[in-house]
This record gives C-alpha cells, sequence and structure tokens, in this order.
C-alpha cells in the first residue's frame, strides 16, 4: 500500500512545477505591421508598428477627445541582417522582446526585394510565433514610407490591411502571398513568386493634407527565381488570376453599343493542357466563366436570350485579351509566375524535364487561349428589362 502511494506522488510531483518556461506577457511587445528596407550602406532597416497597450483600450470617442492618440506607434532598428537588426537591436530600444504572435502584415521594400527575399521568408519561416495567415506585400520604393501613412478607416493599421487584402481579392485583383505560398513558390521547380503591390492613395475628403492619405492594393511584383524583375498592373495581376482559377468575384464590364454590361463572374472551370513533343512543348488554355448580368445602363435593343448569349462572347473575348496580355508579359520577364512549369513538370519525369530545359525555352513556348463566357441568369429587375 505505502509503495503504491510513493509511485502515485511521484508521478503527481511533475505536475506541480509549473510553466517553467512561459513568457510573461508584461516582458513582451507585440508587433502589428512590419516593413523591412534594404539602405544605400547595405544595412537593412527594419520598421515596425508596435502595440501601445496604454491606448488599445481606450474607445475611439474618448480617443477623439484626446487627441486621437494611436494604439501603436512607429519605431525603427536597423542591422546587417534582418535577424541581427530585429533580435539584437529592438530590445535595446525597448526593454522588451519583440514578440510576432499578432503581426497582421509584412510589407517588403523594393530594393530589399531585389536580392534577400528567400533568406527573408526562410527567417519568417523558422518564426514560431509567426502565422502562417500573415500577409505579405510589396512596396514600390520603400516599405518605411508605407508604414508612416496612418489610414483613417481603422485605428489598428494591421487590421486595415489585412482587411484590404481580404476584399481586394474578393473582387479578383489581388494574389494572396504568405510564407508558406512564397516559400512553395521559391522551392518548387516551374514556378515563380508574385506578391500584391501595397502603395500610397488618396481619400475625397474635405480638407488638405496628410489626413487624405492611405494605403490601397492593386497590381503585383514577381520574380524571376529569387530576385524581383518586374511589375503588374491591375487587369495584368487579373489575367494571372484568371489563368490560376483564383478571382473569387471579379466584374466584367461589356460594351454592347451604346450600352454597358457589368457582367459579375461566379464560377470558373479551367483546364491547362501541356504538349510535348521531342523537347519542346506548347501548353493550350481553356476557360469557361459563368455568372450573371448584374447591371446594365444604357439604352438599346430588347433584351432578350441573344443579348444574353452576345453578352457571355464579349466577356470572353476581355477575359482572354487580359490572359494573354498577362503570358506575354511573363514570357517577356522570363518568370514563370503562372506555374506553367509546374503544370509540364508534373506531366513527365525528371530525366525530361532537365532536357527541357524550361528556365530558356519558357520566353518561346506557343500558348493557345480558349474562353467561354456563359450568362445563367439576370441579376437585373424584370420590369426595368420591360421598360427597355
Amino acid at each position: 500500500m505505502r509503495k503504491s502511494l510513493l509511485w502515485l506522488l511521484l508521478a503527481v510531483v511533475p505536475l506541480l512545477g509549473g510553466c517553467w518556461d512561459a513568457i510573461e506577457i508584461e516582458n513582451l511587445k507585440f508587433i502589428m505591421v512590419m516593413g523591412i528596407d534594404r539602405e544605400p550602406s547595405g544595412r537593412v532597416l527594419v520598421s515596425l508598428h508596435a502595440v501601445n497597450v496604454e491606448q488599445l483600450n481606450v474607445s475611439t470617442e474618448s480617443s477623439s477627445s484626446s487627441g486621437g492618440e494611436l494604439p501603436y506607434y512607429l519605431t525603427t532598428v536597423r542591422g546587417r541582417s534582418l535577424y541581427e537588426a530585429f533580435h539584437n537591436y529592438f530590445t535595446r530600444k525597448h526593454g522588451r522582446r519583440g514578440h510576432f504572435s499578432h503581426l497582421q502584415a509584412i510589407i517588403l521594400g523594393e530594393e530589399f526585394a531585389k536580392d534577400s527575399l528567400p533568406e527573408c521568408i526562410d527567417w519568417l519561416n523558422r518564426e514560431r510565433e509567426l502565422s502562417v495567415e500573415t500577409e505579405i506585400f510589396l512596396a514600390r520604393g520603400r516599405a518605411y514610407d508605407l508604414m508612416k501613412v496612418k489610414p483613417i478607416q481603422e485605428r489598428v493599421s494591421g487590421s486595415f490591411i489585412e482587411g484590404l487584402e481580404t476584399e481586394t481579392a474578393n473582387i479578383g485583383f489581388v494574389p494572396t502571398a504568405t510564407v508558406p505560398i512564397l516559400l512553395t513558390a521559391f522551392t518548387t521547380p516551374g514556378r515563380e513568386a508574385i506578391i500584391p503591390l501595397l502603395e500610397k492613395g488618396k481619400l475625397d475628403l474635405l480638407g488638405q493634407g496628410e489626413k487624405n492619405e492611405t494605403l490601397q492594393l492593386g497590381g503585383a511584383g514577381v520574380f524571376r527565381g529569387s530576385k524581383f524583375c518586374g511589375w503588374l498592373t491591375p487587369n495584368e495581376t487579373r489575367g494571372y488570376l484568371w489563368i490560376t482559377g483564383k478571382p473569387r468575384d471579379p466584374l466584367v464590364i461589356v460594351g454592347m453599343d451604346e450600352r454597358k454590361v457589368a457582367f459579375d463572374v461566379q464560377e470558373i472551370k479551367r483546364k491547362i493542357k501541356p504538349h510535348i513533343t521531342g523537347n519542346k512543348v506548347r501548353i493550350s488554355v481553356e476557360m469557361e466563366a459563368r455568372g450573371e448580368v448584374a447591371e446594365i445602363f444604357g439604352r438599346g435593343p430588347h433584351v432578350d436570350e441573344a443579348f444574353f448569349k452576345e453578352v457571355g462572347k464579349r466577356a470572353a473575348d476581355e477575359i482572354k485579351q487580359e490572359i494573354k496580355n498577362t503570358i506575354a508579359l511573363a514570357q517577356r520577364l522570363g518568370s514563370d509566375f503562372i506555374g506553367f512549369g509546374e503544370i509540364v513538370r508534373g506531366s513527365t519525369n525528371n530525366k525530361k524535364w532537365k532536357e527541357l530545359d524550361w528556365r530558356t525555352q519558357f520566353p518561346q513556348v506557343p500558348v493557345e487561349v480558349k474562353v467561354k463566357g456563359l450568362v445563367r441568369r439576370s441579376g437585373v429587375a424584370v420590369e426595368q428589362l420591360k421598360a427597355w
């Protein structure tokens, strides 16, 4: 009996020790947004939106009456590398350890992205506190300049940027980039990285000055291997989203004589097929876009089935042209951010893949694009249609 009791006590003792490796919240400084730049000297500049705990719980009403203090502040650290800048110098300024568990956005400056992105992604991937869903953006110029912008739409900058990406992606104008997505792009043969462009914008507000300044999304930056190589316009970015089947709720404006018709695409089916003859490759892309007519503005002939069929045809032509423009840009840059090479590689063996020499061959690969547009129904009121 005594021996059994002794074994029970020995089993319970380890459970009474508490969390020996716990880090107290009072010793942490939470980071919401991080910007990373390469300075002319070669050093890394890290800009951080750090939580101001005293202001975080202040209501919007009381905050406005007290001068509108934000629940975060901008701070910077420098170092010979990203790891050194953050881990060695941040604590010296703040007396607390920087913590990434609440990080909502990472902004990369253009110069930094030109030669240091793989190392950055590798470091972020090893940060256990960082969420795999944290969004990554590219700045045209310095990330630090975007970190200084204070969007008035949200008191918390990270929440604003996070929501901005979600809603802009919903209408089919920006891709999604996270650490796992970029890590896969840098390590998968036949695929290149693409990151959404974050830039300054202006709001239509009464008065002048910095209060009119905000952030906006549109377009993307693309890579060739590990090197940044060029920018995509919003329409070229949407061409990428069409061909990869990723736009969530895009809208196509179709011209119909004196009318304009808004075609809301709600379903996309696509098929990309490589054709290999010897060591030569050609690719066929077939796509079907289905949706509804969301709006018709302007007067014209009676709206009937023939009208809807023509809307589908013209919408298909618009989508096809955007896709072809994006493919042409990808081949001109030599960047297979669309991922054709990954599809080709998946249809052959390793020996054949090496013989194809995809990096050299990709800019000249013929790509045939076919798009079909189908109007499943109209979202326009029947009374309005009868009036025309």
